[in-house]
């Protein structure tokens, strides 16, 4: 069985991922339209001195939520299906506490974060174990 490299650009990759959330995007004032009603740009995140390439996506949505999401280039090439999975799993999860929040509710939220925390065994200053 042979292998073969396929190589990716930064805005390959942009649109691919663009095209993925443009159901959810909103034409905004605010925002460039680059890619249908979501703004592309280019960066760098420096973590524990280590560069990482990204491109960023920013859009509206339709209940008025400002989306901004940092795609790491690296992490996407390494596995783009499990990446986008992971990447529109969190925004719905995201999506969904600013909406209980917008509905006065965010103590159930903090009490459930809690809960889960006790049940994980965690401690919620240091991240689970």
């Amino acid at each position: 069985m042979s292998t073969t490299t396929i190589t990716v650009n930064a805005a390959q990759v942009a649109a691919f991922v663009a095209g993925k959330l443009a159901p959810l995007a909103v034409p905004s004032p605010r925002l460039r339209p680059d890619i249908g009603a979501i703004q592309i740009d280019r960066g760098i995140i420096v973590e524990h001195y280590e560069e990482h390439p990204t491109v960023r996506l920013q859009f509206d949505t339709a209940a008025g939520m400002g989306v901004e999401l940092n795609v790491r280039l690296a992490e996407f090439a390494a596995d783009p299906a499990t990446y986008m999975r992971d990447l529109l799993e969190n925004l719905q999860g995201i999506q969904h506490a600013a909406q209980l929040r917008r509905a006065g509710r965010q103590t159930e939220i903090e009490a459930m974060h809690e809960h889960i925390t006790l049940l994980r065994g965690a401690d919620p200053m240091r991240g689970s174990r």
